[in-house]
């Protein structure tokens, strides 16, 4: 799984050029969580760029996909499958985008 924010502002790490060639050369499964707006500093516990809203949510963001791919592949809870979806991120906002390559089942 691959986090990123994509806030052009000052990027320390830019979206384009960092986690999505990361996520690309992962092998399935492999996840990529953009955060809308994020900054790579909002994955820590300040940013001045952001709004202490804007902090908490991406953390929560963070939180909820990294616990679901924990979850699901290290304690092998087929329940948490569920969370790693494009449609899971759309029902939470347009401040986050996911991305999913799942094996190939035979």
């Amino acid at each position: 799984m691959v986090c990123g924010g994509d806030a052009s502002y000052g990027a320390t790490i830019p979206f384009d050029l960092i986690p999505a060639p990361l996520f690309a050369a992962l092998p399935a499964p492999a996840f990529l969580v953009k955060i809308v707006g994020g900054t790579h500093s909002g994955f820590t516990d300040m940013d001045s760029r952001l709004s202490a809203g804007q902090l908490a949510r991406q953390q929560a963001l963070t939180r909820r996909y990294a616990t679901a791919f924990l979850e699901r592949y290290l304690a092998r809870d087929r329940r948490f499958a569920r969370f790693l979806t494009p449609g899971d991120a759309a029902a939470e906002g347009t401040d986050v985008e996911f991305t999913a390559r799942e094996q190939s089942r035979r």
